[in-house]
């Protein structure tokens, strides 16, 4: 750890200082960059972003690829003092709309393989001034109400002195993420930069320059972002992919000789399902983060010659647990207590449970910028989650005799698939804009990889008919891609609470029953 919390553009500017030249960025197309022109990339952008009028606390929406240019941004971002808002490239209609508006974003930097999605919501931005379109131009430009600036070839008309490095706290926004939206439409966590150096020793094997972490995640993920602020801090690399792929990742690995990774969600499934080789343990790896873990996650570890570590955090908490240096104890913990971190287990009159009880895992820190200082222009959100002192985390948990701490299930109606948290709320809203539904409810159901599937259970409105491959193509063209339920069923009512709400422990537990439409064996698949 560093003798104080830094934030990211005092790092960087140290780094440059030590290790110019040194390799920070690479990618498996052959790019790179060193420690300088990273630096003096962010420096350009810092330039062009106040070249266009943005402006301390003004917030830049971030539509791009896994890719340097991404970060690039976040840091001119942070240069300026400015709030960077990365998207998630697969929003759009509503979703995407709402984080523009709900940001109240004025200068968006987005790459032309997005424009579309953009395009239909241009019109309803006005507090957006300003458009900033990269890529290779081998797309043709829509019309839009704003100012369109192409960035091949744009020159701003002053650069700004590097040397000279802003004025920021730990407790300064470094970013603003949005949640899941699992209780309404999805909130704008602010995340300060020392919640991004309270994550420095959560799990990169050496911390000593010569480590490498292979990172296929977007950045508007914290999995994204962490790898750049720890690389960075520790002058290590980082190998970034646009994807994960299974069939690319043991390659990659050795090509760039990575030593540390992010597993979430079924990937780690995917890999162990792989065929056996003799090469299995010849790889740098050294350590996988691990979410969920394998049931059999000691044959991981001993067929590829590497250690799983194991935690728990959230986007507005940081990471209260994570493994220690000993073994797990088995494949469902989610590690012990970290320093300075304190943890309750209640029950919903708000009374602490006993070892081995499942109640709501509520937790708080003693650090100083560890968590999130707001959910952005929502205060009733906030104070809802921050209560007596103690953020309720909405997820059940329990831990035992020996301090070991376990994620049990969420009390709150979010679903996981493939890396994403989806909201419940969303999918429901994007099924109730068909014409024939009454109402529905989205649930989570067992996959095959170990984590969820998306069903959906549909009440039609009186005399309506609807083929669930028909609500499946009315999704496509505005849903997001990994929001598409994979099963569908038709029931006449939803069973309902005394005070109408949908018991949806109860469908949970009905599970993918006999009459559930499957999309996949249907023969729909989407990318």
């Amino acid at each position: 750890m560093l003798d104080t919390q830094v934030p990211l553009p005092y790092l960087l500017h140290d780094r440059v200082r030590q290790a110019p030249d040194k390799i920070f960025l690479q990618s498996q197309s052959g790019e790179e960059e060193s420690f300088k022109q990273f630096f003096q990339q962010t420096g350009h952008w810092v330039s062009i972003l106040k070249d266009v009028g943005v402006c301390r606390d003004d917030r830049v929406a971030v539509m791009q690829p896994v890719c340097a240019l991404a970060h690039h941004l976040w840091l001119a971002c942070a240069w300026l003092k400015a709030w960077e808002v990365p998207v998630n490239t697969a929003f759009k209609g509503a979703m995407l709309e709402h984080i523009f508006v709900d940001a109240a974003v004025s200068c968006l930097v987005i790459h032309e393989d997005f424009l579309p999605q953009f395009a239909s919501i241009a019109s309803n931005l006005p507090m957006l001034r300003t458009v900033i379109i990269t890529g290779n131009r081998e797309t043709a430009i829509p019309e839009f109400p704003q100012d369109i600036i192409i960035f091949d070839g744009y020159v701003p008309t002053s650069s700004v002195d590097m040397q000279v490095l802003p004025h920021i706290e730990p407790g300064d926004i470094a970013t603003i993420l949005y949640t899941s939206g699992t209780t309404g439409p999805s909130k704008g966590c602010l995340v300060p930069w020392g919640e991004f150096y309270w994550g420095l020793d959560l799990f990169h094997p050496r911390k000593d320059g010569t480590d490498c972490h292979y990172c296929p995640f977007p950045t508007n993920h914290m999995s994204g972002k962490v790898p750049i602020y720890n690389m960075i801090a520790f002058g290590g690399r980082v190998v970034l992919r646009p994807r994960f792929s299974v069939n690319n990742f043991w390659p990659d690995i050795k090509k760039f000789s990575c030593t540390t990774t992010i597993l979430l969600g079924g990937v780690a499934s995917f890999i162990i399902k792989q065929p056996l080789s003799e090469q299995d343990r010849d790889n740098s790896l050294e350590t996988v983060l691990m979410a969920p873990v394998l049931p059999d996650y000691k044959d991981f570890e001993e067929r590829f010659a590497l250690r799983v570590v194991v935690g728990y955090g959230m986007t507005e908490i940081g990471w209260p647990f994570m493994s220690d240096d000993q073994p797990l104890p088995n494949a469902e913990t989610c590690g012990r207590l970290r320093d300075e971190w304190q943890a309750r287990i209640v029950d919903e009159a708000g009374k602490d449970l006993s070892p081995g009880e499942v109640g709501e895992i509520l937790v708080r820190c003693d650090r100083p910028n560890s968590m999130m200082e707001n959910y952005l222009g929502r205060p009733e959100a906030t104070a809802e989650v921050w209560r007596d002192g103690w953020f309720h985390t909405g997820d059940a948990g329990r831990y035992d005799e020996d301090g070991y701490y376990y994620f049990v299930d969420r009390i709150k109606d979010a679903i996981r698939r493939r890396g994403e948290n989806i909201s419940s709320y969303e999918v429901e809203n994007y099924i109730r804009a068909h014409d024939a539904v009454l109402d529905c409810a989205a649930v989570a159901v067992p996959s095959e990889t170990g984590e969820d599937e998306v069903k959906v259970i549909i009440v039609l409105k009186e005399g309506h008919r609807l083929l669930p491959e028909d609500l499946i193509y009315f999704l496509i063209p505005n849903m997001p891609d990994f929001m598409i339920p994979r099963y569908l069923e038709f029931l006449d009512q939803l069973p309902m609470t005394p005070t109408n709400k949908v018991r949806k422990v109860e469908l949970r537990r009905e599970g993918i029953g006999r009459n559930s439409w499957d999309r996949v064996a249907a023969g729909i698949k989407i990318k």
